[in-house]
């Protein structure tokens, strides 16, 4: 059994060459050697405040970029975030033990706070990465 990785891009805008170069393919290529599961961290983007419809556009695009790209859905997985209830749940268990100051000292926050752009979502953004984290243990393909 191959071994697993796990990766995923958030939803925000058209992809580009830098999507390409810096995320699509380098994950197209581990899926070569390793059973590779992508998902579209569209959870990840809610923290922009996009609308429903520019957030489901924005996930079509990028699954489309990736399949035309060369990722191969009969050897590796793409699913969105949304799709997995675990996230939200871990992700919420998470947020009731994480200390208030460890998150204060979150570079994202630090980042959003001098743009004045701060909301829970990015408050939490740690938070929701950590718990994006056991899905490769959970992930199965359905052949």
């Amino acid at each position: 059994m191959k071994k697993r990785v796990l990766t995923g891009s958030r939803t925000t805008g058209s992809p580009h060459l830098g999507n390409y170069f810096g995320a699509y393919k380098p994950a197209i290529e581990l899926g070569k050697k390793y059973q590779l599961f992508f998902f579209l961290a569209d959870f990840h983007s809610l923290d922009d405040l996009p609308s429903k419809e520019k957030l489901k556009m924005d996930s079509l695009d990028m699954a489309a970029t990736l399949l035309s790209c060369g990722l191969n859905p009969n050897e590796s997985m793409l699913f969105a975030q949304s799709a997995v209830p675990e996230v939200t749940e871990l992700c919420w268990m998470l947020a009731c033990i994480a200390p208030y100051g460890m998150m204060l000292r979150s570079v994202a926050f630090k980042d959003a706070q001098a743009k004045g752009k701060v909301n829970m979502g990015v408050f939490n953004y740690p938070i929701l990465m950590a718990a994006d984290t056991p899905l490769r243990c959970r992930a199965r393909p359905s052949r």
